[in-house]
């Protein structure tokens, strides 16, 4: 059995398979790891000596959604708390859902499910993060589209520092990360 990678190898992987070098990608997760909020949440834990966290697909997919929301990595933490405020989901081919599944959100699982499994991120076409419409959209190759969005008053979220941008992730960012990362099995996430 393969050991599991470390979260900054995972993320150094994760920016070669979106084309980047690690000095663009670096500053974004190295924000994700400074406390935020009231509640001084880093997005990202901090690996410390022998202390070494592991390469999760949650950790992963909020650095996916701040760099697809914004071009500013200082306000790389405002994006992933403003992404866990779109509880309001829409299936084009379903009825809506709602927010939480244990400590992820509903659009942090659906962004896990192609970041772990290469044959479901084959299905996928893309992830649009529009912030200026408050918005997540993740595109099916077969036209199928979960709209993650928010009813909640925004207007603090939209006033975010920096360029705000619709970044598009292709599905097959998500395909090379699966088939590459060997993410740890587990259900805590807790360090080695």
């Amino acid at each position: 059995m393969q050991d599991s990678d470390s979260l900054l190898n995972a993320a150094r992987t994760t920016a070669e398979c979106l084309g980047l070098p690690w000095a663009e990608v670096q500053p974004y997760y190295r924000t994700l790891q400074e406390p935020y909020g009231e509640d001084t949440v880093a997005w990202l834990p901090k690996s410390a000596g022998r202390r070494i966290w592991f390469a999760s697909p949650t950790f992963i997919a909020r650095l996916l959604v701040a760099m697809a929301a914004t071009s500013n990595p200082a306000a790389a933490s405002f994006m992933v708390a403003w992404s866990r405020q779109l509880d309001h989901v829409e299936y084009s081919d379903k009825p809506h859902g709602r927010l939480v599944h244990g400590s992820e959100t509903l659009l942090e699982d659906e962004v896990i499910r192609y970041l772990r499994d290469a044959k479901s991120a084959e299905d996928l076409d893309f992830i649009e993060v529009q912030h200026d419409r408050n918005t997540i959209i993740i595109a099916k190759k077969d036209g199928a589209r979960v709209t993650f969005s928010t009813t909640a008053d925004t207007t603090k979220a939209t006033n975010a520092p920096g360029l705000r941008r619709r970044g598009v992730i292709d599905g097959a960012v998500f395909a090379a990360i699966a088939s590459r990362v060997r993410w740890r099995e587990c259900g805590d996430n807790r360090p080695y």
